[in-house]
Order: C-alpha cells, then structure tokens, then sequence
C-alpha cells in the first residue's frame, strides 16, 4: 500500500516538474508572451521539449481552461 502511494506521488512529482520546466523556458523566452510571439505550434514545442506526451498536455490543457478565473483567457489571443 505505501509503495503504490509512493509510486503515484512520483508520478506526480514527475508531472510538476515538467511544468515547472515549461514555465522555466517561458521565463527565458519572455519575449514571446511580451510580443506576441508564443504560437499554438511554439507552445506544444515547449510542453514537449518540457518532456510531456500528448496526453500530458491535454492534462495540462483541462488544467490551464479551470483556471480562466484568473482572466487567463487573453493568453489565446497572442
């Protein structure tokens, strides 16, 4: 029972970082928010450079729409 919670807690921790590694190469690149440059193509390529497969991202993206009440629906018009 505890190694399978370990187990699912690494699977987690793995997909945190894979965020974080995305939010990290947006940090590098802000010139792609900032001028409107941060495509629909240019962001899958960071999800996957991130490490992340297809269904990642479509995890992320479930995950990324929940939190348009922050008013982060402009970022689809970049």
């Amino acid at each position: 029972m505890l190694r399978q919670q370990f187990a699912a807690l690494d699977v987690e921790i793995q997909k945190l970082r894979q965020q974080q590694r995305s939010i990290m190469t947006l940090l590098k690149e802000p010139e792609l928010i900032n001028q409107g440059q941060l495509t629909k193509q240019r962001w899958v390529e960071i999800l996957r450079e991130s490490g992340m497969n297809d269904q990642d991202m479509s995890n992320w993206h479930k995950r990324f729409e929940q939190m348009d009440q922050w008013g982060i629906s402009s970022f689809y018009s970049h």
